[in-house]
């Protein structure tokens, strides 16, 4: 038997059934790795798999309907009547469970029943009232079978404790884009449960960031900046009069500040972790800063359609190109991007979605880029 063969006729039927196809592909592969079986019985076994559920989803579909299907597939492929006879008596009692079924009826129902134990179906049945997983392990008729699906089961209740454990432990944060004056932009990163707060670029958004820190109840650990200019600093004086916060810069910065970092640090904000990237281009000490590796704020370096000018003190189109193509668009396609300025058509981004739309991230050299960014 052209088993390859058969499945592809069976799989236009078999797809209309709940898990489709790749349930059978599972009873399939679970009988031969599990269930070794006389040659003279392996043909039956393996036929009767592919096109036990070819009736349909319900046992009355898979009752009325099967035989007739299959005895139509394998007459195509030249099977003899007696052969076909004893595949569509199993097709049409394949959820009875008889006292001494024949070797291919048992392969077939043990595997069938230990499939709903795959992480692929197991929450489909799971979540049907009272279901009795113990009764599913009682049915089966061989130990092998009975203690795979104990194993089987063990690893999915852990599965499930993992999964709640991590709903339970995953971090609640508070996220503000603030835009008081003028066109930057400042942002506030804060675990909800712990109150940690970090303020990223205060610029001239002090009196807002103030007003949300005390509304919001925030203990403010950092003022981050992402590069010493002024029109990202000139807020810091203010928030470190009034919170006991530790100013952060690059440890090439010319500012201020309380805590120097460099590319790859790791600041932490309650359990937020914000990974340092040094990205030199619009000046030496440029910082991009990556939340929970899921929000990029990127400062002067990249905005919205555009990137940082390279022509003020400080500035390099060469470091510039190396940090917008080497790491931040190495960055996942997923992650947003939240620029220093509100120069876009939008207030924020994605990675993606800058790759795609940003004419200075398109594909060019070191030497045309350089070129390009002294373009007017």
């Amino acid at each position: 038997m052209d088993t390859v063969k058969l499945l592809e006729l069976a799989t236009p039927y078999l797809e209309k059934n709940d898990f489709g196809v790749e349930h059978t592909k599972r009873v399939f592969a679970t009988a031969k790795q599990n269930f070794p079986v006389k040659k003279e019985c392996e043909e039956l076994a393996l036929t009767s798999i592919i096109l036990h559920d070819i009736g349909g989803s319900t046992v009355k579909e898979q009752y009325e309907k099967g035989p007739q299907i299959a005895k139509e597939l394998l007459k195509k492929l030249g099977c003899p009547d007696g052969f076909i006879k004893q595949v569509c008596e199993i097709i049409s009692t394949h959820h009875e469970h008889p006292e001494n079924p024949s070797e291919p009826f048992r392969i077939l129902y043990d595997s069938d029943k230990i499939v709903m134990f795959t992480r692929e179906e197991y929450a489909f049945y799971n979540a049907r009232k009272d279901f009795d997983w113990n009764k599913i392990i009682a049915l089966i008729y061989s130990r092998q079978g009975k203690q795979l699906a104990e194993h089987m089961l063990a690893q999915r209740r852990k599965d499930q404790k993992l999964l709640h454990d991590k709903v339970l432990r995953r971090k609640r944060t508070f996220f503000k884009q603030i835009q008081q004056h003028g066109d930057n932009f400042s942002y506030i990163i804060a675990d909800e449960d712990t109150k940690e707060a970090a303020v990223v670029d205060s610029s001239f958004n002090a009196e807002e960031i103030i007003n949300l820190l005390s509304v919001e109840k925030l203990d403010l650990k950092y003022v981050i900046n992402t590069h010493g200019h002024s029109d990202h600093t000139a807020g810091n004086t203010e928030l470190t009069s009034i919170f006991p916060a530790k100013i952060v810069a690059h440890k090439l910065s010319r500012v201020n500040f309380d805590v120097a970092v460099e590319d790859g640090d790791l600041l932490t904000v309650g359990r937020i972790q914000i990974k340092v990237i040094h990205t030199p281009g619009h000046t030496v000490d440029s910082i991009c800063l990556l939340v929970d590796n899921e929000k990029l704020l990127t400062g002067d370096t990249l905005f919205v359609g555009e990137c940082g000018r390279t022509d003020l003190a400080g500035g390099s189109s060469k470091s510039m190109y190396d940090s917008l193509f080497n790491k931040l668009m190495k960055l996942d396609d997923a992650v947003e991007v939240y620029p220093g300025h509100d120069y876009g058509v939008k207030t924020s981004s994605t990675i993606g979605e800058e790759k795609k739309f940003n004419y200075t991230l398109q594909p060019r050299s070191l030497k045309d880029f350089i070129e390009f960014m002294a373009e007017p």
